[in-house]
């Protein structure tokens, strides 16, 4: 599994299946040792076995996931704010552009500020200038939960750029995702593995020693 292949939309349920593979796998061992076809030390050895490998399955979903929601958030902020084709043809005369337009964009302290800036950049053609006020909107708008800067970036939005539109309303639902404690919790509780009550007295170490047991390689 990898970050480019994870779809972020159904990781809870490929967690969820995770455990059910282990929760399946100690009904059988914990059946085989009330018939005492296992013993109490291979039992604990199975079911350390399953409970690492569960763990490790759920670390790499948790991993993938995380590592694409990142990738998705990125983009998104490059298609909204970093400059293209659009905004000049020669990359280095851009680049340069940009970053004066970054600082000129990062002295505007207010919404007020913000709104008449990006109406004159609008009314110009800068497009270079309105991407930096954008992002400067867009981050102080992230960092102080000012809904007066959303609303003008939308509207920016709305009537020069519909064709960034359903992007910007995507970041905005990613950041609003990071902020809420209550998001947060979901996914990270997707990732959640419960010790088994064989194990419970054990430490991580000890359970570690009990799954790598030579004793019972064999054992299934």
């Amino acid at each position: 599994m990898t970050a480019d292949t994870i779809d972020t939309n159904d990781y809870a349920a490929r967690a969820e299946q995770i455990r059910a593979d282990h929760d399946r796998t100690l009904e059988r061992v914990r059946a085989a040792y009330t018939d005492k076809r296992l013993t109490a030390e291979a039992r604990d050895n199975l079911i350390a076995k399953s409970h690492l490998k569960t763990q490790a399955a759920l670390e790499e979903l948790r991993t993938a996931v995380n590592t694409q929601r990142t990738r998705t958030k990125q983009d998104l902020e490059r298609r909204m704010f970093v400059p293209d084709t659009k905004d000049g043809n020669d990359p280095a005369t851009r680049a340069t552009s940009f970053r004066q337009a970054r600082a000129q964009a990062d002295a505007l302290g207010d919404g007020r500020a913000i709104r008449a800036e990006l109406l004159q950049a609008a009314r110009s053609g800068d497009t270079l200038l309105a991407k930096a006020i954008l992002q400067r909107a867009h981050d102080l708008a992230v960092r102080t939960q000012d809904k007066s800067l959303v609303e003008t970036i939308v509207g920016y939005v709305n009537e020069y750029r519909p064709d960034l539109r359903q992007t910007y309303m995507d970041l905005v639902d990613m950041e609003r995702e990071d902020k809420s404690v209550a998001q947060r919790f979901q996914r990270e509780a997707a990732f959640m593995h419960t010790i088994p009550t064989e194990l419970g007295r054990y430490q991580a170490q000890q359970i570690e020693q009990i799954a790598a047991d030579p004793r019972f390689t064999d054992t299934k």
